[in-house]
């Protein structure tokens, strides 16, 4: 693989995440204390990552890779990075300030204090584990950047931060509302998504449970984006009316999440509307152009600037006075009936979307 942003093959993922676990007689264990007692030394590193390298390549798959560092030992991040294609790793017990890179893995293990670091992997299931004595700070934290997750798994007091940037997460599973909460610090989800096949979908309460305890961190931006998830699966039990209006305040600002959404729509019906009318000359002036004086005698023109003219003020017309409400109707009209009835739309649409902004930017910076 090649470092670097990429498109996630969500595909390929599918296809290796259904695929049957390999037989039991293929795998090995590699580990740090057992090259330690193999050879004899302490420095084991460059050893322990050639082995692993030298499985991937002639297909032996790695059944618990530890790389756990000694207490005293250097806080350096040890990185270890498949090479070429995925390798196939069934379980990875993660130890402290690790960088994993270009791996498939079965499953990764998150417990006791450690820092690690996952780029552009397959994970098939990846759980955060609580000890049965632990406090706050002697929980994992993790950075997932570019991988796809089938499940992601959380134990009541179980994560000290984490970040996921450019992922998709399938399956959650989330401790419930009564129980302690698993995050202890920030929670961060960019340019992330939730996987739609339904092989990952999880039960609803799972996202729930999720996003009461983002919640109760006050950790709006994170919570948003479970928020979501979570009404676009309650629609599925829907009414047929209920489910358009939950499409349509979906794409329009992410139910309320995204500021941008409904502007963007805003001006692109808005140019939409403009071009239709520039496109067929259909304004037409409703008084005597000869009573125009200045910048209005433009209006009357024939010339392509008096046509855009016509178009850039009957084409904002409904975002301005949306059905003639305010002052009655404008000195332009529309020629045709089937301009006339896109413009009784855009003036439905239009305010819509201006609330729609608003909405959200009080959501977004909890405006009272």
């Amino acid at each position: 693989m090649v470092a670097g942003r990429r498109r996630l093959d969500t595909k390929s993922f599918f296809l290796w995440y259904e695929k049957d676990p390999p037989p039991s007689d293929e795998k090995a264990i590699i580990s740090t204390e057992e090259l330690k007692k193999e050879l004899g030394r302490e420095n084991v590193l460059p050893d322990l990552l050639a082995r692993v390298r030298d499985c991937g390549q002639r297909g032996k798959i790695i059944a618990k890779l530890n790389t756990r560092k000694q207490r005293g030992s250097s806080d350096e991040l040890t990185r270890i990075e498949g090479q070429g294609e995925l390798q196939e790793v069934i379980r990875f017990s993660a130890g402290d300030n690790q960088v994993v890179s270009n791996f498939a893995i079965h499953d990764v293990d998150m417990v006791g204090n450690a820092n690690v670091r996952l780029f552009q992997c397959h994970i098939r299931r990846l759980v955060f584990r609580a000890r049965a004595k632990q406090d706050a700070q002697d929980t994992p934290q993790a950075s997932i950047d570019q991988c796809l997750i089938g499940e992601l798994v959380f134990a009541p007091t179980s994560v000290r931060a984490l970040e996921i940037r450019a992922s998709k997460i399938g399956r959650v599973k989330c401790p419930l509302p009564g129980e302690n909460n698993p995050f202890t610090g920030p929670v961060t989800f960019h340019k992330t998504a939730f996987m739609k096949k339904r092989l990952f979908v999880s039960d609803v309460q799972q996202y729930r449970n999720l996003r009461h305890h983002l919640s109760t961190l006050e950790n709006q931006m994170a919570e948003s984006f479970v928020h979501s998830k979570v009404l676009s699966l309650e629609r599925r039990d829907d009414n047929f009316f209920n489910r358009l209006v939950s499409i349509f305040y979906q794409y329009s600002s992410n139910f309320g999440s995204s500021t941008w959404a409904p502007l963007l729509w805003l001006f692109l019906i808005t140019l939409f509307g403009t071009s239709l009318v520039y496109f067929t000359d259909g304004a037409i002036i409703s008084e005597d152009p000869a009573l125009y004086v200045g910048w209005r005698e433009a209006l009357g023109e024939t010339t392509g600037f008096g046509q855009l003219l016509r178009a850039s003020i009957l084409g904002t017309q409904p975002l301005k006075n949306p059905l003639s409400i305010f002052t009655g109707p404008g000195r332009l009209v529309a020629k045709d009936i089937w301009l006339a009835i896109w413009f009784v739309f855009q003036s439905i649409l239009s305010p819509v979307l201006v609330f729609l902004f608003f909405l959200a930017l009080r959501r977004r910076f909890r405006m009272k």
